[in-house]
């Protein structure tokens, strides 16, 4: 073991030769000094102190904090780089607060582990990870500086991890600013499109082509566009929480995710107007979940496109539009007896242009209707427990019982694909409707239609049975894939931190 926060590194050494490790004072040369010279195994500890960084910790290493040790990042810079070894390199017991572009980078083919850390980004990212063989990160905090009280800051209405690489205005006279500059104080950036950009915290954690990364008691609050980015790799997520982003609380690109006891709460959209949602899964992923809490969103919950989802014991609540949208997927299934979506508007769950998709054992209740623009088809109204459109193979819904949803409890297109129900019970008051089907008649509209027998296996009850009779003429509904755009990755660690 070295021991850092002596006057020197010789004196260092010495009170490692006499068992003792008392810190006067904590230099870089020194930390930087006794990383360069440790061999795999071998664990540099840091003061009690603040040390500014790039600290790199070679494969194999320990870099240890002793619980009041904060390394900072500089504004062009990163905190801690760290290469994977075959031995894991280890960063733990230590705080790292981001001035600059990266709190904590670890790339490199080998294994990495991250215990006990605490990351405070003011701008940039808080923690990356690529091309590694193995990741822990176990009781890691990531905190960025939105919160509830500031998300409607006009601050955060155009926002930037980095500055851009110095370049002429892409249209001249068209251009705020030279791509790449400062402003006086350091707080904007000039984007490569020529627009003064809010240099902040954007990104919590960054994991790129990592093969096998294994998070437990892992949390990301307040950053200004995504929570997590997870892209191309094979993630499993036990405990922790992603909370309070503006934008997309976790963005996952292929790969696998599971995840088991972690919250997804509070995205929001701040002042820019994009969609927000706590989750997106796309490109061929797979994601399963169990115990997952999607919670108080401003506006979608899980959206899964093209792609393969097995979630279970799911609570949603609260969230400004559906809890959950299937789209263009020909295998999902949400079951578990714990399963529960109450207080979601729009619809809590949507299920659209899918096959192979099985809704069991859930209860879905109190879905409030809200009118909202959904692609191209502009605003529908819409409050449905669960709305099932566009289906290109089998769809099954079991075991579910519906309350009080304010439009409809089921609405279904009639069409190729068959939607079939076992033991489905749907309940409501006044002008609520329990199960209603129609077929399209243009963009965003069925038309009410009842050939005998499409709804066996459901249970109405309330006033369901004799609104659903009556109910005639078209209806709103959501005939396209995708809410809106979905917002695409790009190469987010080979811009923010180039120089590493």
């Amino acid at each position: 073991m070295i021991c850092l926060g002596m006057r020197n590194l010789a004196l260092a050494i010495a009170a490692v030769g006499l068992g003792a490790c008392t810190s006067e004072l904590c230099d870089r040369a020194d930390a930087e000094a006794a990383l360069l010279a440790a061999a795999p195994g071998e664990t540099v500890v840091l003061g009690d102190c603040e040390l500014e960084g790039p600290l790199r910790v070679p494969p194999g290493v320990t870099l240890a904090g002793t619980g009041g040790t904060v390394v900072v990042a500089p504004r062009e810079s990163g905190a801690i780089v760290a290469i994977g070894g075959g031995a894991p390199t280890v960063i733990r017991d230590l705080r790292v607060r981001v001035d600059g572009r990266i709190g904590v980078l670890l790339r490199g083919g080998g294994a990495v582990e991250v215990r006990r850390v605490a990351v405070e980004a003011r701008r940039g990212i808080a923690l990356g990870a690529a091309e590694l063989a193995s990741l822990i990160l176990e009781d890691v905090t990531l905190a960025g500086p939105v919160t509830g009280d500031n998300a409607e800051d006009a601050r955060w209405v155009r926002v930037a991890p980095a500055p851009a690489d110095p370049a002429p205005c892409p249209t001249p006279g068209a251009c705020d600013c030279e791509p790449g500059a400062l402003d006086a104080d350091a707080e904007r950036v000039c984007t490569a499109e020529g627009r003064w950009a809010t240099w902040t915290a954007t990104f919590g954690l960054v994991l790129s082509r990592v093969a096998r990364a294994e998070l437990t008691g892992v949390s990301a609050r307040g950053f200004a566009a995504w929570g997590a980015l997870l892209d191309e790799s094979v993630v499993t997520w036990r405990g922790g929480a992603v909370t309070d982003t503006l934008g997309v609380g976790v963005r996952q690109v292929g790969g696998a995710l599971s995840l088991a006891g972690v919250a997804l709460e509070t995205t929001r959209a701040g002042l820019r107007g994009d969609r927000p949602y706590a989750l997106i899964a796309t490109d061929g992923a797979r994601l399963d979940a169990a115990g997952l809490a999607v919670r108080d969103n401003e506006r979608y919950g899980l959206l899964v496109h093209e792609s393969v989802a097995h979630l279970t014991d799911v609570t949603a609540s609260g969230n400004g539009d559906a809890a959950l949208w299937i789209s263009e997927c020909d295998e999902a299934v949400l079951d578990g007896a714990a399963s529960r979506f109450s207080d979601n508007g729009f619809a809590a769950i949507v299920v659209v242009g899918s096959s192979g998709v099985r809704v069991e054992g859930a209860t879905v209740e109190g879905t409030r209707e809200v009118e909202r623009a959904v692609g191209a088809i502009g605003l529908l109204r819409v409050g449905d427990g669960v709305h099932v459109t566009g289906a290109r193979g089998p769809i099954r819904l079991a075991g579910l019982r519906l309350t009080d949803n304010a439009r409809a409890g089921v609405t279904v297109e009639l069409g190729a694909g068959a939607v079939t129900f076992e033991g489905v019970t749907v309940s409501g008051t006044g002008a609520q409707l329990g199960a209603v089907a129609g077929r399209a008649s243009g963009a965003g509209r069925l038309t009410a239609e009842s050939p005998p027998g499409w709804d066996a296996g459901i249970a109405r009850e309330g006033a369901t049975s004799a609104n659903d009779l009556a109910f005639t003429g078209a209806f709103a509904a959501v005939t396209e894939a995708l809410p809106g755009l979905v917002p695409p990755p790009g190469n987010v660690l080979g811009v923010v931190a180039p120089m590493f």
